[in-house]
C-alpha cells in the first residue's frame, strides 16, 4: 500500500513523508515494514547517486539487497562508503536510518543523468527471520536535501533547488 503525506507550506506543496507499508508473511505472524522519506542525491558529475530513507519493521528483518534499473550497480555501503555491506539488520520497532555520512545505498554507473524532482524506482529485498524474502518497490525523489531538512529549513536551501 502506497501513501504520501503532503504538507502545504506557503504556495507550494512539499512531500514530507512517503510511507510504504508491506505485510511480510511469516509462519504465524505478519511483519509490517514502513519506509519513510526515500530520496536520492545525485553526484555533481551525474555518474553516481546515493539513496537515503528511514526504515522500521514491526519484527526482526534484514535488508539483504537493493536494486534499481537506473544504475548498473547498487550496493549497501558502510559509513565512509568504501566497504559494501552484504546486509543491514532491521531490529523490531527500531528506526533504521539510511542517511548521508552513515550507512547508505550507493548507485554507480547511472544510465542517465538524474534531475531534481523526478522519482527513481528502487527495489528493496528484505528477508524475515523465517527466511522468506519480499521485494518492496518504492520511488525515491531526486533532491539535494532530505524532506525533513527542507521542511525544517525552508529558506536555507532555496537557492540550490530541491
Amino acid at each position: 500500500m502506497d501513501s504520501a503525506k503532503t504538507v502545504k507550506t506557503g504556495s507550494r506543496f512539499v512531500v514530507a513523508s512517503v510511507a510504504v507499508a508491506m505485510a511480510v508473511a511469516s509462519a504465524g505472524a505478519h511483519a509490517i515494514l514502513s519506509i519513510n522519506e526515500p530520496w536520492v542525491r545525485a553526484a555533481a558529475d551525474g555518474r553516481s547517486a546515493e539513496v537515503f530513507m528511514k526504515l522500521k519493521s514491526s519484527d526482526n528483518a534484514t535488508l539483504i539487497g537493493v536494486d534499481s534499473f537506473a544504475a548498473r550497480t547498487v550496493a549497501i555501503r558502510a559509513p565512509g562508503g568504501r566497504r559494501a555491506l552484504a546486509e543491514l539488520a532491521l531490529p523490531a520497532n527500531v528506526l533504521v536510518e539510511i542517511k548521508p555520512d552513515d550507512v547508505r545505498v550507493a548507485m554507480s554507473g547511472l544510465v542517465r543523468r538524474l534531475k531534481p524532482g523526478e522519482h527513481v524506482p528502487v527495489t528493496l529485498i528484505v528477508r524475515s527471520t523465517d527466511g522468506t524474502q519480499q521485494k518492496l518497490y518504492i520511488n525515491a525523489e531526486v533532491r539535494r536535501h532530505s524532506p525533513t531538512d527542507d521542511e525544517l529549513n525552508p529558506h536555507a536551501h532555496q537557492h540550490h533547488g530541491k
